[in-house]
C-alpha cells in the first residue's frame, strides 16, 4: 500500500504519481516524479496537493528514468 505524501515532501520512489488538488480547480493529473526532487506545492490550494504512487520506475546506470523503464505494478 503506497502511503499519501503532500507538496515539498521529498519524492521517496521514482515513478508516476497521482496528483489530488484540495481545491477542485483541476483533475486528478499523473505526472513522473524522480527519487530525490520535491513534489510541488499548489498556490490555490489552501489544503495542498496529495501525491500517490501509482506505478513504480527504476532508474538506469546513469540515473536517468525513461517511460520504458516503469515497472508494472
Amino acid at each position: 500500500m503506497s502511503r499519501i505524501l503532500r507538496g515539498g515532501d521529498v519524492v521517496p520512489t521514482s515513478g508516476v504519481y497521482a496528483t489530488l488538488h484540495s481545491t477542485p480547480h483541476k483533475l486528478i493529473e499523473r505526472k513522473l516524479y524522480l527519487k530525490g526532487e520535491r513534489f510541488p506545492s499548489c498556490h490555490f490550494c489552501p489544503l495542498g496537493v496529495l501525491y500517490k504512487l501509482e506505478q513504480r520506475g527504476e532508474t538506469g546506470q546513469a540515473g536517468t528514468l525513461r517511460e520504458h523503464d516503469l515497472v508494472a505494478s
